[in-house]
């Protein structure tokens, strides 16, 4: 069985669908209730009705054919629930429920026995220990995550629901596009390699983004990886001894020598980053770029920052790029005179929206950069959201990848917004921009 009934089911069991609104159980159900196209049975043992819908005792009182199970009740109770999903005929169950191998021997036992029932009635798992699945562009959602997610082709899979539900409550105001989630949980059935398959099958999917902490498949995942036509990017936790320690009591993983992974990745074309930061940057970058070319302008009303700029592009492998003669002249005509007259180009401190526009337009002419990054503090005349729609008037009029980095808080707060808005990451310093291109 593909992992077609976990992201695309028609009808879904919810055992343990509380009445209570402030239970998991209920959340999840809810959650289901707007998506409005999937038939959704809530199972609840001591419930009439949950949110208004006939409640069944089990689900072998559901006549109805039922692509996924979602479990929601304490982990002593899931083998016997596990029991009635086999004998129902269900072919994919979630897990959320917790108090498995993450906690200990008696968790992995019982973790073991719902395993061991699963795999002998061909029941595909999910979790346990799971925040959920998300098909964003389904607009289905069968996780107890309540927020708006941002809609776009970034596929996030992680072995941490708590961090999932970070980056789904971040999404918007991030401007993370989402097109699937999926929490893996303690990976005691579908794992990593078969999601970056299922998301290479995904027409939403442009891009595959995974927070691991350790692998159980090793050499499934690095084939899954070698063998995909989207770009799969990886950040690893438990890097250190301390990291190593904490994924043991987080997730029961056993999180291997880092350098081994970095190593074995590299050489499946896998992009392996630092920090959460360059996950998503990375991602965006190759959710709207397929390549970027290492040449550089830089534009700038703040000299130290474009000095601080051509130290990150030189530390990292991009060329500053020399102004052309005809480029310098047509500057010399919208610049003050004591304009920089070279790359980073310089518009001095006290330039307003429309001098940045001249310099944009006249850009724009010219084909002897690949990149532009804009840079920007807020001084007395600087006009951040004007300056911020010259930028994505420059970016429409060209197609040119552009970046920014709009240096401060309360008074670029909207600019920064909209440039996010409109595809144009901005970056907290010049330096993360940089590193990016090591990958890219």
């Amino acid at each position: 069985m593909s992992l077609n009934n976990f992201f695309n089911p028609r009808s879904i069991a919810v055992i343990g669908a509380s009445r209570h609104r402030e239970k998991v159980g209920n959340v999840i159900f809810r959650n289901l209730l707007k998506n409005g196209e999937v038939e959704v049975f809530p199972v609840n043992i001591n419930a009439e009705k949950v949110e208004g819908i006939r409640a069944y005792k089990s689900i072998l009182d559901v006549k109805e054919k039922v692509d996924l199970a979602v479990i929601a009740i304490p982990a002593k109770f899931v083998p016997g629930v596990m029991e009635e999903i086999v004998k129902k005929g269900v072919e994919a169950c979630l897990i959320i429920s917790a108090g498995f191998s993450e906690v200990g021997k008696e968790g992995e036992k019982l973790e073991r026995e719902v395993s061991r029932i699963a795999r002998r009635g061909e029941v595909r798992i999910v979790g346990p220990n799971s925040l959920g699945i998300i098909n964003v562009s389904k607009n289905l959602n069968i996780t107890f995550f309540e927020g708006e997610i941002q809609k776009g082709g970034i596929a996030f899979f992680s072995q941490s629901g708590a961090l999932g539900v970070g980056i789904l409550d971040s999404s918007k105001i991030r401007n993370i596009g989402l097109s699937l989630f999926c929490s893996v949980g303690n990976m005691v059935d579908v794992s990593f390699p078969e999601l970056i398959e299922f998301a290479n099958s995904h027409e939403d999917t442009k891009v595959i983004s995974l927070y691991v902490e350790a692998l159980k498949k090793g050499r499934k995942f690095l084939k899954a990886c070698k063998d995909s036509r989207k770009k799969v990017i990886f950040l690893k936790g438990g890097r250190t001894s301390k990291g190593m320690e904490a994924c043991k009591t987080h997730t029961a993983s056993i999180s291997s020598d880092y350098s081994i992974y970095r190593g074995a990745l590299r050489q499946v074309n896998v992009e392996v980053v630092e920090t959460l930061e360059d996950l998503f940057n990375l991602s965006k970058i190759y959710e709207n770029f397929d390549e970027l070319g290492k040449r550089v302008c830089i534009v700038t009303n703040a000299g130290g920052l474009g000095v601080l700029a051509s130290d990150a592009c030189d530390k990292y492998g991009l060329e500053v790029v020399e102004l052309p003669g005809e480029v310098r002249e047509e500057l010399n005509k919208c610049l003050p005179p004591h304009w920089s007259k070279s790359n980073p180009i310089d518009v001095i401190g006290d330039a307003d929206a429309r001098r940045f526009e001249r310099v944009f337009d006249t850009l724009a002419k010219y084909n002897f950069f690949d990149v532009l990054l804009c840079l920007l503090t807020p001084q007395a005349m600087t006009q951040p959201i004007e300056t911020a729609k010259a930028l994505i008037k420059f970016k429409e009029r060209t197609g040119k990848p552009c970046f920014t980095c709009f240096l401060g808080g309360e008074r670029v707060k909207e600019a920064v917004k909209l440039l996010e808005e409109n595809c144009i990451i901005n970056f907290e310093e010049p330096e993360d921009f940089a590193r990016l291109f090591q990958w890219k």
